[in-house]
C-alpha cells in the first residue's frame, strides 16, 4: 500500500513539474514556433513575419542608448521575439502567466512584444487632446516600438544586474522599481535635450489627472527620476528594501511643495 502511494505521488509531481517547466521551456526555447530570425549586432530577431530591414537603424540607436546608462554589455545576445499574430500571441500571453500587454521579459532573457497591439494602443491614445497629451511624452504609454523595446530590455539589463535568481525572488523587484527604472532610463538621454522639459511640471501634471487614469508607470518613472537626480542615489542605493514607494512619494511631495 505504501509503495503505491509512494508510486502515484512520484507520478503526480513528474506530471506537476512538466506542466510548470514545459512552458517555461518554450518561452525560453522559442524558435521551432517563428519562420522568420533576423540578426544585427548582439541582437537576435525571431518573428512570424517577415522583418523590416530598416529596424537595423532601430537597433543602432538603441544600443547607443543603452551604452550610455552604464548596465549594458553590447556583446551579451538580446533575444528579441516579434509576435504578430492573434491566436499565437494569446497562446504566450497564457503561458507566461503575465497579464496581456503589448511585451514582457522572460526570466530567460527573453524580450517578447507584440506589434499589432503596440500599433493598436498607440493609435488610441493618440486620440488625447490638450493638455492630457502631457501624460503620454517621455513614457511607455505614447506606444512607440522602440521605446517599448527599450523598455522591455532594460527589465533584461536589471534583472542581469541584480542576479536572475534575485530578481525573480522578489517577482521583481518591487514593481514599481521596475517599472521606474525601466522608464527612467527608456527616456532620460531624451529629456536631457529637451528644453522644454520640467521635472515639476511633470508632477504637477500626475496630481491632476492621477485619479483620473491609471498613471503608474507615469508615477514609477517620477519617483525613480527623483531618487536619481534629486537625492542623487545610485542602483544599488535604489533597490534597497528600506526604500520604499509610500516613503518616496511622501519625500517627493515634501520636494514639490517645499519648491512651490
Amino acid at each position: 500500500m505504501m509503495k503505491k502511494i509512494i508510486k502515484v505521488s512520484l507520478s503526480i509531481l513528474v506530471i506537476a513539474s512538466v506542466l510548470t517547466l514545459t512552458p517555461q521551456l518554450i518561452l525560453a526555447y522559442p524558435g521551432f514556433l517563428f519562420k522568420e530570425e533576423f540578426s544585427h549586432r548582439n541582437f537576435t530577431i525571431l518573428s512570424n513575419e517577415k522583418v523590416s530591414t530598416g529596424i537595423k537603424e532601430a537597433l543602432d540607436a538603441i544600443s547607443t542608448k543603452l551604452l550610455m546608462t552604464g548596465f549594458y554589455d553590447e556583446t551579451d545576445n538580446v533575444k528579441i521575439v516579434l509576435c504578430s499574430k492573434g491566436s499565437l500571441a494569446t497562446f504566450l500571453d497564457k503561458i507566461s502567466l503575465g497579464p496581456v500587454g503589448v511585451g514582457f521579459h522572460h526570466f530567460s532573457g527573453n524580450i517578447y512584444l507584440f506589434p499589432e497591439r503596440i500599433d493598436r494602443f498607440r493609435k488610441e491614445n493618440l486620440k488625447a487632446k490638450g493638455e492630457e497629451k502631457g501624460l503620454l511624452e517621455h513614457s511607455y504609454q505614447a506606444f512607440e516600438f522602440d521605446k517599448i523595446l527599450t523598455h522591455e530590455i532594460l527589465h533584461k539589463l536589471h534583472s542581469d544586474s541584480l542576479g536572475i535568481w534575485e530578481f525573480k525572488q522578489k517577482m521583481p523587484p518591487p514593481h514599481w522599481k521596475a517599472e521606474g527604472f525601466a522608464e527612467y532610463y527608456t527616456f532620460c538621454f531624451e529629456k536631457e535635450k529637451s528644453k522644454d522639459y520640467d521635472f515639476r511640471d511633470r508632477i504637477t501634471l500626475y496630481m491632476r489627472y492621477k485619479d483620473k487614469f491609471p498613471l503608474f508607470y507615469y508615477k514609477s518613472q517620477l519617483l525613480y527620476e527623483f531618487l536619481t537626480e534629486h537625492r542623487h542615489m545610485d542602483f544599488v542605493d535604489i533597490m534597497d528594501d528600506e526604500v520604499t514607494e509610500q516613503g518616496t512619494y511622501d519625500e517627493l511631495i515634501q520636494w514639490y511643495n517645499q519648491k512651490n
